[in-house]
């Protein structure tokens, strides 16, 4: 099962190893079930460019500031960052629309840059020797792939050529280095074509099997630097803002139905208190009622104390025939004086309230009964036949 692909885009064409060898086809469709495999792309393009950015005296160290930088100057693209050493970083970048194109060809795990591949390939192989400037040089059926490494960078974009362009691209790879001052001294190869050594007879030629190198591809994993996969990356963002909102509005009615909670215990507790206050209101209203009643007893005793209401109630019922009874009396304080009102009746029938009651209201009264009157000012009465002929009379007067 093809997992690993290298996509030529000036050729439309892509690689493949299978089993023993590698190979190209313009077509992997019917090669491998797109649907159920993840398949890593390394893709060889003029459209995929890199940049190296220097740290400048630590300015971009920091990643908030490094971020807003690559906001700033990569918005519109498509990047990814590599790092190269303490005082550099390099920049993988190119249009949106080419990442979509890349990973159109179906299940794709993730787009890499051929260079970038090399490099880390290199990494691993020559590990003591990343100063020294080499070419690698990769060949399948006649076609090849080279580009110049030094110190972890490509220093020229990857060139790819047949056969027939050989002498021609390398010579001219070769007046490009010396313009810049760099001696090859490395060519890392699977290639076995003589012209090599007499274009760079200096540099030592190391070898290796391409299947090694499909090999290593194979064992990237999704947490290596790579171009995303900007539907899936998007659908994903999209998943994560829904999850987000649902526990936004998960937590919104929790807090609504604690609110709610809250509120009906809250309300439960003011009805409580409420009935508390209520009932305290009407205890201090009766409370008040019977302090009011007392402070009037009070008040009333302050004037009328024990010994001398008697003696003044004495002198009152005096004023009364003896068979006269007093039924009720009500007493009460005007500004300085009592107010006396009452009702009562004479037992002993109709002939002897007449009698007793001329007595009461005769005007050639005794000493006697006038001085039982004393007590009393301006005493008024009167009567009526109430029920059962039975005589009644009222009376009110001032209580000095």
């Amino acid at each position: 099962m093809i997992r690993t692909l290298i996509y030529i885009e000036e050729y439309e064409i892509y690689q493949y190893f299978d089993d023993e060898k590698s190979l190209f086809s313009n077509n992997i469709s019917d090669k491998e079930d797109k649907e159920n495999s993840n398949i890593k792309v390394a893709v060889i393009s003029k459209n995929i460019n890199f940049s190296v950015i220097p740290q400048k005296s630590g300015k971009l160290v920091k990643k908030s500031k490094f971020n807003n930088y690559l906001k700033r100057y990569y918005k519109n693209e498509s990047y990814f960052v590599v790092g190269i050493n303490a005082a550099k970083f390099g920049i993988y970048h190119t249009l949106t629309k080419n990442i979509k194109k890349y990973y159109s060809l179906g299940a794709v795990d993730f787009v890499i840059p051929y260079d970038w591949l090399v490099i880390r390939f290199l990494n691993q192989k020559l590990r003591a020797d990343g100063e020294t400037p080499l070419l690698f040089i990769e060949e399948t059926e006649n076609i090849y792939k080279v580009m110049a490494v030094l110190n972890e960078v490509n220093i020229f974009p990857v060139i790819s050529f047949k056969e027939d362009m050989f002498n021609e691209n390398l010579n001219f790879l070769q007046t490009k280095l010396n313009s810049k001052g760099i001696k090859i001294g490395k060519i890392f190869t699977n290639s076995n074509n003589e012209r090599l050594s007499s274009l760079f007879s200096d540099a030592r030629v190391i070898k290796f099997n391409i299947k090694e190198f499909f090999d290593f591809f194979e064992t990237q994993e999704k947490h290596a630097p790579h171009f995303e996969n900007l539907d899936v990356k998007f659908r994903k963002l999209e998943i994560k803002k829904n999850r987000l909102n649902n526990m936004y509005i998960t937590a919104l009615s929790l807090c609504i139905i604690i609110m709610q909670f809250g509120i009906i215990f809250l309300n439960n507790n003011i009805y409580v208190e409420r009935k508390k206050i209520n009932f305290l209101n009407n205890n201090i209203t009766n409370l008040s009622e019977k302090i009011e009643k007392n402070e009037q007893k009070l008040d009333f005793n302050k004037h009328f104390i024990s010994p001398h209401i008697i003696h003044y109630l004495k002198r009152l019922i005096l004023i009364f025939p003896k068979d006269a009874k007093i039924k009720n009396l009500l007493i009460t304080k005007a500004k300085n004086h009592y107010l006396l009102y009452g009702k009562g009746f004479i037992e002993g029938g109709y002939k002897k309230f007449v009698k007793d009651y001329n007595l009461l209201l005769n005007d050639n009264k005794p000493q006697a009964a006038l001085n039982r009157t004393s007590p009393v000012k301006m005493l008024h009465i009167s009567y009526k036949i109430g029920k059962f002929n039975k005589p009644r009379f009222n009376f009110y007067g001032r209580l000095r």
